[in-house]
């Protein structure tokens, strides 16, 4: 199977003040603290306003996943935009270098590869009214999955 282009970051919401700096709140991530954590203590100064916060804005927009579990940045970004999904990615330690996350990622989505494989079967030899239903059942099923994003990006034909 080619490598197919699957985008996702940690939840955050609103700004703080710490020191003079602007931070936003601590993280819980719901699979760890792995991305909070980073950006609490390790990630350095940076501006909030430059993180992608995807209970606001789509985060498919700014990236996309591997099946190797790896987070690009899209190519057709304005270079505000670029900067803002390179800093998202860094502060929340979700890089391909350092991101701890993205082995994580990838066994998941190792359990997801035969039925991509499967959907992108069907989408070859039936009509989309035929597939499409079961593809949206499977999508429904992994909605609240750690790494639903990843797992949506890699199934989607």
């Amino acid at each position: 199977m080619k490598d197919r282009q699957l985008p996702n970051a940690c939840h955050n919401t609103h700004p703080r003040k710490t020191d003079g700096r602007v931070l936003l709140p601590k993280t819980e991530h719901r699979f760890g603290n792995n991305c909070g954590k980073h950006k609490d203590s390790l990630a350095g100064q940076y501006n909030y306003q430059d993180i992608i916060k995807p209970d606001e804005e789509d985060p498919d927009h700014f990236f996309c996943f591997t099946q190797h579990g790896t987070i690009e940045i899209r190519q057709h970004l304005s270079e505000r935009d670029r900067h803002r999904a390179s800093e998202t990615l860094r502060i929340f330690n979700l890089d391909a270098q350092h991101g701890p996350l993205r082995s994580m990622r990838k066994s998941t989505l190792q359990g997801y590869l035969q039925t991509a494989e499967e959907f992108a079967a069907m989408a070859e030899q039936f009509e989309e009214k035929e597939w499409r239903p079961l593809l949206e059942e499977e999508l429904y099923r992994i909605k609240d999955l750690p790494f639903a994003t990843a797992i949506k990006h890699l199934l989607m034909v």
